[in-house]
């Protein structure tokens, strides 16, 4: 290669390497960020039976941040762009305290937080809480119950509900809001069950 041929490929890859650097850099991606939503909550109580959710499972697939669709039985798929704003291992806990409050809301029980001495204590696995993109979203719960220091279960239930989806992904967060107050309402009516042979500990606040 001759000199004027060197200095032609050199001035060449300098004006390659000129227009890669003014190429614009690639948008960064938009996430929409989703909540989910309680019930009105009702006026808080003083005494009477308390119950507290102990414990909450949800699917290891259900701890991503990225919203869940569900194609078939065996096939999700998680959304590019809808995320939660916060786990749902801490949103749904939280919601379904609240929804509980509100459905056991003038029955002389009482929701208190996880670790106290309730007088019950409901476990809860969340089996399903998903759908497909145009709906319906459902839920497949089932709960135990217990009484304070005893391991024999002193109720147990399931639910399996759908919720139609009339929109995007906020609508999709909508409807499974809607979906935990309907399974704290079947929640509430086993309390209630329960609580009218359970003794409120005197000790409680």
């Amino acid at each position: 290669m001759t000199r004027l041929e060197r200095g032609a490929a050199a001035v060449l890859w300098l004006g390659t390497l000129g227009a890669c650097s003014v190429l614009p850099s690639p948008a960064p991606p938009r996430y929409e960020y989703l909540v989910l939503t309680t019930s009105a909550l009702a006026a808080p109580v003083a005494g009477g039976v308390t119950v507290a959710i102990d414990d909450v499972r949800l699917p290891a697939y259900l701890e991503r941040a990225e919203l869940v669709t569900r194609l078939s039985d065996n096939q999700i798929q998680f959304s590019p762009r809808a995320r939660w704003a916060e786990p749902l291992s801490n949103a749904v806990p939280r919601v379904l305290a609240d929804d509980l409050a509100t459905a056991l809301a003038g029955s002389g029980v009482r929701v208190v937080a996880r670790g106290g001495d309730a007088d019950l204590a409901l476990d809860i696995a969340v089996d399903q809480l998903e759908g497909p993109v145009a709906g319906p979203v459902r839920v497949r719960a089932r709960w135990s119950l217990r009484r304070a220091g005893q391991r024999a279960l002193a109720g147990s239930g399931q639910l399996t509900a759908d919720e139609p989806v009339r929109g995007p992904s906020a609508e999709t967060a909508a409807a499974l809001s809607r979906l935990l107050v309907r399974l704290s309402t079947a929640l509430a009516a086993d309390v209630r069950g329960h609580a009218a042979a359970t003794p409120a500990d005197p000790a409680a606040p």
